[in-house]
Order: structure tokens, then sequence, then C-alpha cells
């Protein structure tokens, strides 16, 4: 039996080498790619990547991140399943002062480069944040019997001081991540391999049913508006009267819901429609809080909250006002939704250019796509062919 042992790398502030790294791996992928495809292989390509945060300007030797992405899939979108999870452009507070340059633009920017024929995720109902920094990839020949498999991941999100020096004029980050691959093998998986190819169809096929299957996608908004409603009238039933920690859990579990509510319309289909709601509830009542500020403000034990909120100043008085601004701001919001759920029969008629060319990729590709991975998926679940 091969034991593969992962060592952690250190990427130092004057360091490059997790950039050369990725590169290394889209530099397989290519000449993996062009054999299969030019021999005529019967194949599939599999690559599911997380980050934070994308930015839009990531290059190494000449050649920009999501141009080399883009090339990838393009040279044969049949077989190459691209699944992006990362964060909501909308999750971040717009800069007023420099709108071009606020990380909502750049993280917009960069995943409207790749939406039209990437399998994007920006929410996830059972989470708050996707923090997670990992590319893994999958090329398996059914004609060779081979797989090709790697993985990279630990704490650089894709950015060039995540990743590299930036070239000698600022120091890039400190950071810390791990290689494995790629390298081939026959066709055996193990459990990490079923965890990750589970995980890629059941988002492949959540994103592809939003964008084909009315119904499908009525329950789901259907789905987070239960939730949204269960929580805002916990939130009331709060402010009636009851313990510090418990006022303070009720206020964050809103400004979070809050915060979320502009994921799920950004993850919806119907760009002109949900652009809109998003501006106009963003105008009206509010930005929402900045992501990372609500995780360091997220508890699990009210009693020792309790103490720290006191030794803070904070009283119950304070928070409940801050409660009930909250619950009326959410209450507003809620009223705004309305207008997605009324048009979720004719969503099409709200597309956006990006979403019309995905809508014509996702006819020409997905059902293989789909098909494919599920054949995979079965393989992992038996851990061989």
């Amino acid at each position: 039996m091969l034991i593969l042992i992962a060592l952690m790398l250190i990427k130092k502030p004057t360091s490059d080498i997790a950039l050369r790294k990725i590169w290394n791996f889209l530099r397989i992928m290519k000449d993996r790619l062009r054999n299969c495809h030019n021999g005529g292989h019967d194949f599939l390509t599999v690559v599911y990547m997380s980050t934070y945060v994308i930015s839009p300007s990531v290059t190494f030797q000449g050649s920009n991140l999501l141009n080399k992405i883009k090339g990838l899939i393009n040279s044969s979108p049949q077989r190459v399943v691209w699944l992006l999870r990362t964060t909501s452009p909308y999750s971040f507070p717009q800069n007023p002062r420099s709108k071009a340059l606020s990380i909502r633009n750049l993280q917009k920017q960069a995943i409207d480069s790749l939406r039209d024929r990437c399998y994007i995720v920006v929410y996830n109902k059972n989470e708050f944040l996707n923090h997670a920094k990992f590319l893994v990839y999958y090329h398996i020949c059914f004609s060779e019997g081979i797989l090709y498999h790697g993985k990279y991941y630990g704490s650089t999100n894709l950015t060039n001081a995540g990743l590299s020096d930036r070239s000698g004029r600022f120091p890039g980050n400190y950071e810390e991540f791990v290689v494995i691959g790629p390298r081939p093998r026959f066709l055996r998986f193990t459990n990490s391999d079923k965890f990750y190819l589970n995980e890629v169809y059941d988002l492949l096929l959540h994103k592809f049913r939003l964008y084909t299957d009315r119904d499908y996608l009525r329950r789901f908004f259907s789905d987070h508006l239960r939730h949204f409603d269960r929580l805002l009238q916990h939130a009331q039933r709060i402010l009636s009267g009851t313990t510090l920690g418990e006022v303070y859990d009720a206020y964050i579990s809103i400004q979070m819901l809050y915060n979320q509510t502009f994921s799920i319309l950004d993850q919806l289909p119907g760009k002109k429609l949900t652009v809109k709601l998003i501006e106009s509830i963003e105008k009206e009542i509010g930005p929402p809080e900045y992501t990372l500020e609500l995780e360091m403000k997220a508890i699990n034990d009210l009693t020792f909250t309790e103490r720290i909120l006191s030794e803070m100043g904070l009283d119950k008085k304070e928070l409940k006002e801050l409660l009930n601004e909250s619950v009326k701001n959410v209450k507003k919001m809620r009223e705004k939704l309305v207008e997605y759920e009324n048009a979720i029969r004719l969503i099409a008629n709200y597309f956006d250019e990006k979403e019309k060319k995905f809508i014509r990729f996702i006819e020409k590709n997905a059902q293989l796509h789909i098909n494919y991975v599920e054949k995979v998926k079965r393989m992992a679940e038996i851990g061989r062919v």
C-alpha cells in the first residue's frame, strides 16, 4: 500500500511558492486534458475549489488565474466540471469612497468572470460563512483506467498577497498550506474522495435545478422564508423580557440572518431582479454588517457571554434597543422578498447576459456533467470500478 505523507509548507511574505504550486496544478490539468481529448478517450475532469475571497488580478508568468480557469473549461466543456465555493460580494459592505476598488466590487468582478461556465456557490443554508481554502482535483480516464488526483489546502485566499510576494513592491502574507500530488493512481477511491465527490454532486445538482426547475427554486426560496420567519418570531419573543445573554444571542442571530439574505439573493437566478432588490434594501434599510465582525460576535455559551458583556459595559436595555431596531429592519427586508417570490414563475425574464450564457452552457453540458459525476460518485462509494 502506498502511504502519502502531506507536509505543511509555509509561504513566507517574500515567497511566491503557493502561487507556483497552484500553477503546477493548472499545468498538469492542461496536460491531462490535452492527452485525453486528443486521444479520443472517455474521461472526466472535476475541480472543486473553495476560497473566502478571489481577486481578479492574480497573475503569474504573464498569465491571469481566472483566464487560465476559463481556458481549461473551454478546452473541453462537456468533460470539465468546475465548482467554486466562495463568498457573495454582497456580504461585504460597499466602500462609498472607492466603489471600484472595494472588496465587494473586486469579488463581484472575479465571480462575474466565471459564472457563465462555472458552477458557483455563494450560499449554503447550513453554514454562515465559507472560509475554507482548498483545491481538489480529479481527472478520471475511463479508457486507460487511471485516476489523477491532487489536493491543495491551507490558509491562502486566491489573492496576490495570499499566494505570492507581490513582486517585491510590498510584502505578501504569512500563510500555511499543504500540497498532495497531482499524481496518477489506479481507479481506487478513499473515504476522503467519497466526501468531496458527494459534495460536488449535491452542489452541482442544486445549481442546475435552481436554474431549470421552477418548483425546486420555489421550494428552496420558501425554505429560507420559513427560516427567516422563525428567527424573526423568536427575536420578537426575546424582546418581551429575558436574560442579557439571550437578548445578545437573538441580536446576533438577526444580524446574521440579515447578512445571509444578501447571499441567498445573490445565489438565486434572475440577477436583474435580485440586484435591484439588494440595492433597494441597502438604500432604504442599510448594508449588511461585515461577515468577520459577525463571526467574532457569535456565541455558544449564554452564561459566559453575559459576564463578558457586563465587563464591556453593555446592559440589557441597550441591547434590546439594538435588537428592536434590527427586528424592524428585518421586517422591512421580509416585505421586499415577496417581490422575488411572486416572480419565480417568470424568473427567466430577469436573467442578465451572463446568466443567458450560463443557461446555454448547462443546456449543452450539465446533464452529461451530472451523469458522469454520479457515475464517479458511485465508484467512490464502493471504493473502486
